[in-house]
């Protein structure tokens, strides 16, 4: 109880609101999607360009640090008063309209400009585990999809892409949130 007092006095003494975590999450996500987009094509392009790979696996680890910073910006500019659930919700909503933007990327992509590319990923899968030992049962079962006509579509492979991202978003956030409260931002000298 104290505390909620505690934080209106801040609020209303510092003359300043505590960030609003859906629009901060949603500029987030603008330059969440970007990246993510930027992602998908370096993933998409991974098998013609080796060296892809290792940057799309490096910009895959780089995720969790980029919403790390973006939290902690807002917990120090709301002073170390934003709610964890308010934090937490802003990641959710930086990967929401981030994974729409990249989603519609990657749409664009697949459904007018290489529209045999997922086809093309699955015929080099099933080179690929018929190379490998042990592999052959993995490959048949390739075959058979792509012969029944049974991959998604590309609208279907979007929206289970935005629900990926989604969903890993929100463990991602979570535990930024959790790190971003751990620890206390430093006071300025004019905060003293």
């Amino acid at each position: 109880m104290a505390l909620c007092f505690f934080r209106i006095f801040v609020i209303v003494e510092t003359n300043q609101r505590l960030t609003n975590p859906y629009k901060q999450g949603a500029d987030n996500g603008f330059v969440l999607g970007a990246y993510l987009s930027a992602l998908f094509f370096t993933t998409a392009f991974a098998l013609e360009v080796p060296l892809l790979g290792i940057l799309s696996t490096c910009m895959i680890v780089a995720i969790p640090v980029i919403i790390f910073m973006m939290l902690r910006r807002t917990w120090i500019r709301d002073r170390g008063m934003s709610l964890f659930s308010s934090l937490w919700m802003q990641g959710i909503m930086a990967f929401a309209c981030g994974g729409i933007i990249s989603g519609l990327v990657a749409y664009v992509y697949i459904r007018w400009i290489e529209p045999e590319w997922l086809t093309m990923q699955v015929k080099n899968m099933i080179a690929l585990y018929q190379s490998v030992e042990n592999g052959e049962q993995v490959a048949d079962i390739l075959q058979t999809i792509l012969k029944q006509g049974l991959l998604p579509t590309p609208i279907q492979m979007v929206i289970q892409m935005l629900w990926f991202e989604i969903f890993a978003g929100s463990v991602v956030s979570l535990i930024a949130t959790l790190i971003v409260r751990a620890i206390k931002p430093r006071q300025s000298s004019e905060n003293r």
